[in-house]
């Protein structure tokens, strides 16, 4: 995958795209002239031909690709249009949930799924512990963004799989806002560097959260995102802005709890992220295809569960693909499933709690 250029990590300059505008551009006059030599009269294979070579001019233009050869530039070219045949195959079938020729559009399933996901064991050491309100009437719908309790979508980059880091310090971040405390942005490298020198190759939210709870969080302002593995600052790290005082593991496998559990904070989540409806998620709620493995970490801030929804009930999840994937960087899961839930989702669940600071 070297040469290709994505979406920046945040706080991190992209570098211009100049070479693709050229490499690309060059291209396409030639595979227009091509198209244009096959006939000598209008016809409909010429004009989709046409088209498509217009949408995937732009599509680089928008999202700064960089191919480094005219052969790469014709592979991106080929996978591109099988992805977008996809995408059209699916939102003809489908009008609940559309799909879109994304950021990952010049990226195939295998690929996407190497850059992006990280096995993940479904058993995982306890937390400090477990979920018991089980009797609780939680509300039909809540969302914590409402409440200013959710910090916006990072990005967290082609060459750091941190789903897991995103997804654990966002629980924290809520949890420190809700005992009364201001909402702040904290360190999500501070997780990636000092648990270990491996972060960036995925790791677990309950690790992140425990490790939070352990030496405290400092901010991204004093020690910020990167979007790679580094030796710990411990100079950083000794400006902590935020402590806790518990992590809790949902049931697992138990949907009526995890609705519960997100009614009272965000809360973190494992999921299988690394189908297609996941690639190229518009909108709407994923409902299926998708299966249990689960590879990737979300932060659910929100659920919708009133009986009067046109469509299905639905999680609201926090990803950390940027704001311009899915629904400004958010994604609606089903809640749906039976014990797994729709993608996983209920599988492996974890929130935390904080004290007002003084």
């Amino acid at each position: 995958m070297e040469g290709l250029l994505f979406e920046p990590v945040a706080k991190i300059r992209s570098r211009k795209t100049t070479i693709a505008y050229i490499v690309g551009g060059l291209a396409l006059v030639g595979l227009i002239c091509g198209v244009a030599s096959m006939t000598s009269k209008p016809s409909l294979v010429y004009s989709s031909n046409f088209l498509e070579l217009q949408e995937f001019d732009q599509f680089i233009r928008a999202h700064g690709k960089i191919y480094k050869s005219q052969a790469e530039f014709d592979y991106r070219l080929k996978v591109y249009q099988d992805n977008l045949s996809l995408i059209r195959m699916h939102n003809s079938i489908d009008e609940h949930l559309v799909l879109k020729a994304n950021k990952f559009a010049d990226l195939t399933n295998e690929e996407f799924k190497a850059l992006y996901t990280s096995e993940i064991p479904h058993n995982l050491e306890s937390s400090q512990s477990t979920y018991q309100d089980l009797n609780a009437s939680p509300p039909l719908s809540i969302d914590w963004r409402d409440k200013g309790a959710v910090t916006d979508v990072q990005n967290q980059g082609i060459n750091c799989k941190a789903s897991w880091a995103f997804s654990g310090v966002g629980a924290m971040e809520s949890a420190w806002n809700i005992a009364g405390n201001d909402l702040e942005d904290l360190s999500v490298q501070q997780v990636i560097d000092c648990i270990s020198q491996t972060g960036c190759q995925g790791s677990t939210a309950s690790a992140a959260m425990n490790y939070a709870l352990a030496n405290n969080l400092t901010t991204d302002l004093i020690y910020p995102y990167y979007g790679t593995n580094m030796t710990c600052n411990t100079n950083a790290v000794k400006q902590y802005a935020a402590s806790f005082t518990n992590v809790t593991q949902v049931p697992t496998r138990n949907p009526q709890a995890l609705t519960i559990a997100i009614s009272g904070q965000p809360v973190a989540a494992a999921v299988e992220s690394d189908q297609f409806v996941w690639q190229f998620y518009y909108s709407g709620v994923i409902t299926e295809y998708c299966g249990i493995n689960i590879n990737h970490y979300v932060l659910i801030v929100g659920y919708n569960i009133d009986p009067s929804l046109t469509n299905s009930p639905y999680y609201t999840c926090k990803n950390s693909w940027g704001g311009d994937w899915g629904e400004s960087g958010y994604v609606r899961i089903s809640t749906g499933g039976q014990g797994n839930g729709i993608c996983g989702i209920a599988i492996q669940d974890y929130y935390a709690t904080a004290a007002k600071a003084i």
